[in-house]
């Protein structure tokens, strides 16, 4: 029969748990009673632009392996290893055989075809190319003519070769609105055995590839050097000793949308809000200064990755942003403790 516990029946180390467990409940109720709301930070100006990452999230993101960008998407990972081992060393780029096709280097050497008498073979050429003319040595037993794949608006073009006997070998010439073409072209003896034809040949740029990607690269660090200079001409030039953090929420803490941060550099009051608020409504910027009254600021948004942040002109006492109205209307009053005079 179960029997209840008591005192008597328990024993020391249980009574010593127990009493743990109580404790430790007391604790965490009283620290949730306790937690205070949101506090205005008052964190270096270098890192306005910079997102705050947790410690505790970058140790467990540290162990991830992060596979590399790839500088020429829509290609294989073979043929791209390929091309950066010849940007890298000058080595040739190689033939490679990928998804049932010869995949060919485009360089001024020939590009050897070996096919096989009465059978076609396929010579695919760049995406979006136009052929202007072609022209083959032996024109007797050897069969060519043009053909295209693909969306009417950007065609693959193709060059398609028949043999008419064994043991044939001459050049074909390929002019297009892009470059020129030099092909091998070749059948087998009747009685050669161990040469693998060449249905499809289709090639592949690593010079053009290169400078295509040399040309994003260049763009992206562009694009990253304008948009660095907005974000310094949006800051302007901040004297590091006139900063003033002396900030506090005195209404409206607790709203998820209320500033994490507010400084001011003498001429103008920077607002910082949660990166949260970057798909919601903006609030309403009021500000009051010496004498009191209430007036509309002007201000401008500031894009940065810790959140979004309101560039003021000018010092005030008193702030006010609100959002919403009727009864849904929120509001939040930022006081600056260390105001002298202004605006």
């Amino acid at each position: 029969m179960n029997t209840p516990l008591s005192p008597r029946a328990t024993s020391p180390l249980a009574r010593t748990v127990i009493l743990a467990l109580l404790l430790s409940g007391l604790v965490v109720a009283g620290a949730a009673a306790d937690e205070p709301g949101p506090q205005l930070t008052t964190e270096p100006v270098a890192v306005i632009a910079e997102a705050s990452v947790p410690a505790a999230v970058a140790a467990e993101a540290a162990p991830v392996s992060v596979e590399p960008a790839r500088r020429f998407p829509g290609i294989s990972i073979a043929l791209e290893r390929a091309i950066l081992e010849y940007q890298k060393h000058g080595t040739p780029p190689p033939v490679l055989l990928e998804g049932g096709a010869v995949r060919v280097p485009y360089s001024l050497r020939p590009a050897v075809v070996s096919c096989p008498p009465l059978t076609v073979c396929d010579v695919e050429l760049e995406a979006g190319e136009t052929i202007a003319g072609l022209a083959v040595g032996d024109t007797e037993r050897w069969a060519v003519e043009e053909s295209r794949s693909g969306p009417a608006v950007r065609p693959t073009p193709h060059v398609l070769v028949k043999a008419l006997d064994y043991s044939l070998a001459t050049n074909l010439v390929v002019h297009t609105d892009r470059r020129s073409y030099q092909l091998l072209l070749t059948s087998p003896a009747k009685d050669e055995h161990g040469v693998a034809p060449t249905h499809r040949v289709a090639y592949y740029y690593p010079d053009e590839l290169l400078r295509s990607a040399a040309r994003a690269e260049e763009l992206a660090a562009r694009v990253a050097a304008e948009a660095s200079e907005r974000r310094e001409a949006s800051f302007g030039q901040l004297d590091l000793s006139r900063l003033n953090f002396d900030y506090f929420v005195e209404k409206g803490r607790g709203l998820p949308w209320a500033p994490v941060q507010v400084f001011d550099d003498g001429a103008h009051t920077y607002i910082r809000f949660p990166s949260a608020i970057a798909s919601q409504e903006l609030p309403t910027l009021l500000v009051s200064g010496a004498g009191g009254e209430a007036s509309i600021a002007n201000w401008r948004l500031l894009s940065a990755a810790g959140g979004p942040i309101y560039k003021a002109d000018g010092v005030y006492r008193e702030a006010r942003l609100a959002l919403g109205v009727g009864r849904k209307a929120e509001a939040v009053v930022v006081r600056n403790k260390a105001f002298r005079g202004g605006r």
